[in-house]
């Protein structure tokens, strides 16, 4: 235990306590399960992310993100394990607690990655599956968080680092990649031929745990083609976008999509309209933010106006609009003083380019 904590990302109290969670939990595993340097990585990962389950206001684990962020392309293995904190954070949101420790279970056994699938089986899905939406879940982070989706902290996560990005040019285009296992490319493609360009993301993810294990260093050539054409062996994402994996062992390999920044499932973007604020009503005691439906603009931008019940304008402002499953801008319940707002009800205008919406909402100062 450090005497201070004045040189570390997390200082004073706060810091020792992680330090307490994150080597409290060191000693549960290698006292109660096993001791195995070459999984040294998910001994890291337990205990980095056991600091956010015990203390979740703290988040020191932010200090050792962007190192995963900055390459999901690597090995899964060959991470040091204080940044795949969100791996078992993501676990923990799919399956509960208790996925983490049937892992624990399994590992005097097993290594961690056949512990890690083994689990993930007994909790009804497959390794497979669970990476490739671990995949997507990584990708809506920052500027892109959707709220109430993914992870809850997702905000305050870097932004994940695209292995390629590539002009799209009819009839198609191509991308050469070497996939090390247990590992995910970010793909993206341009498409400037539309009025307004298309942002087309392709995520693959490499779910081979043999090789994650034995060889974690070795790479799976395959070859990515986007197109606007139908063809042999292509298959049809959605409008005029089609795509094909040409690789030996394409079973391997699992493909996500996303279309300006919405996700794209069996042809379909997964969207959802929403007329109404929420959370309703917003409490200042447990709600950070108060969230307003809007149309996606150029600009990105849309204008919010809100107003008391005599139809005082309150509050205006310019807000970043966060597109995905919903289109939102959000606000944190402050008017132009920034002061809390009395008990009551309000109405708001949200004007992004050629479209108004409107209602109303409750606030509760408890």
């Amino acid at each position: 235990i450090d005497n201070d904590y004045s040189d570390t990302y997390t200082k004073g109290i706060d810091g020792a306590k992680v330090s307490v969670a994150h080597e409290l939990h060191h000693a549960i595993q290698i006292g109660n399960y096993i001791f195995r340097n070459s999984d040294q990585f998910y001994y890291e990962i337990t205990s980095t992310s056991m600091e956010e389950f015990v203390f979740d206001s703290i988040n020191d684990y932010y200090a050792y993100m962007p190192s995963f962020f900055r390459n999901p392309q690597r090995s899964f293995s060959y991470n040091d394990g204080y940044n795949l904190a969100v791996w078992n954070i993501f676990l923990k949101e799919r399956f509960g607690f208790d996925i983490i420790k049937r892992i624990w279970e399994y590992m005097p056994d097993e290594r961690a990655l056949n512990a890690i699938a083994d689990a993930i089986t007994d909790h009804g899905s497959t390794f497979k599956n669970e990476f490739a939406l671990f995949g997507q879940w990584i990708y809506f982070t920052n500027y892109r968080t959707i709220p109430n989706k993914y992870f809850k902290e997702a905000e305050n996560y870097p932004l994940i680092k695209v292995s390629m990005t590539v002009n799209f040019i009819p009839p198609s285009s191509s991308i050469d990649i070497l996939s090390e296992p247990v590992s995910t490319n970010y793909l993206v493609f341009v498409d400037n031929a539309k009025a307004v360009p298309d942002s087309f993301v392709t995520i693959i993810s490499n779910s081979d745990l043999t090789q994650g294990i034995n060889n974690p260093n070795s790479s799976l050539l395959f070859k990515y083609i986007l197109s606007n054409q139908s063809g042999n062996g292509y298959k049809h994402i959605i409008d005029d976008y089609y795509s094909k994996i040409e690789c030996d062992n394409s079973f391997l390999l699992t493909e996500s999509n996303i279309l300006n920044n919405k996700l794209i499932n069996d042809g379909q973007i997964i969207t959802e309209e929403v007329d109404y604020a929420f959370p309703q009503p917003f409490r200042y005691s447990i709600d950070e933010y108060i969230y307003f439906p809007a149309e996606r603009t150029k600009s990105g931008f849309a204008n919010l106006y809100v107003y008391s019940v005599n139809m005082d304008l309150i509050y205006s402002g310019e807000h970043k609009i966060y597109s995905s499953d919903k289109t939102v801008i959000k606000w944190d319940a402050r008017n132009n003083e920034m002061k809390k707002l009395a008990i009551g009800i309000y109405f708001y205008v949200v004007s992004s380019g050629d479209n108004i919406k409107k209602g109303k909402f409750v606030i509760y100062n408890d």
